[in-house]
């Protein structure tokens, strides 16, 4: 009897003990809490920077397809302007039979939106986007290649109004058959400048000085440039036969890998090298 009273005890102590603590509020040690968070900030350690990588992929694609676009605008230009190049800023005599305005400005027919529109703009590029009117100062996300590695003595790029050291005098547009390989040679790019007059990251929409002043800063900085720059260590870049690459910031501005790239005659020309 005595027996069978203790059994009983001890089972309906046991079943009060289970009402006291149901299984699902069993609590966590101070040590397993520690454990669980260790783990959760070692998978988000593993999987930040993968999501990183992919926010980084995604920003290049849609760039490279913008400059695919800008490459088909500038197709079109050409064919509309007997396979001549538009100049940078053209303020010059109608008898060369240009419109007479700013790059961005002459290849509006041919794209989807205005220069303004955010959406043909880099998505990496945190800078202002200013309207490309003639003579005043445009600023974006892609700039133009006028005049390559230099002016001497008249400019290498795609054109510039004016020839170097001859005030006054302008200098024909470039011809789709002046550049010798259009395979090689730069067009449109990644906005090169970071300079901080007027905003934190200032993108000017010409490509040239610029080409000069980054030599300067490479290799022992990218304080010239926007920061982090757009595509990790890389620029993309649009070629004058429409295709896109990405190109390493450090190579695409030193002059003993690049300079050929970006003279429509595909020498280096050091004569122009700062």
């Amino acid at each position: 009897m005595i027996a069978m009273k203790r059994k009983l005890e001890g089972t309906r102590a046991a079943a009060l003990g289970q009402k006291r603590l149901p299984l699902g509020d069993i609590a966590f040690t101070l040590i397993e809490l520690l454990v669980v968070i260790a783990i959760i900030a070692f998978l988000a350690a593993m999987l930040l920077p993968a999501l990183s990588r992919a926010k980084t992929s995604a920003y290049s694609a849609k760039c490279k397809s913008n400059l695919h676009q800008f490459g088909l605008a500038l197709g079109m230009y050409c064919d509309d302007n007997r396979q001549s190049y538009p100049y940078y800023d053209y303020a010059g005599p109608p008898e060369f039979g240009l419109d007479g305005l700013k790059w961005s400005v002459a290849l509006r027919p041919y794209m989807r939106v205005d220069w303004t529109n955010r959406s043909i703009h880099c998505p990496g590029y945190k800078g202002p986007i200013t309207a490309g009117e003639l003579g005043g100062n445009t600023f974006g996300s892609y700039a133009y290649n006028p005049s390559g590695t230099g002016g001497a003595p008249e400019p290498l790029g795609l054109g510039d109004e004016w020839a170097a050291g001859g005030a006054g005098r302008y200098v024909p547009p470039v011809s789709e058959s002046d550049i010798k390989v259009p395979s090689d040679m730069l067009a449109i790019l990644d906005t090169v400048s970071a300079s901080k007059i007027g905003g934190p990251y200032q993108g000017h929409d010409f490509a040239e000085p610029l080409f000069p002043a980054a030599i300067n800063m490479l290799p022992s900085g990218y304080s010239f440039f926007q920061q982090p720059l757009q595509h990790g260590k890389s620029f993309n870049v649009l070629l004058c036969d429409q295709h896109v690459s990405a190109r390493k910031v450090a190579d695409l501005f030193d002059p003993t890998k690049s300079a050929s790239n970006w003279n429509r005659d595909n020498l280096p020309h050091p004569e122009t090298w700062p």
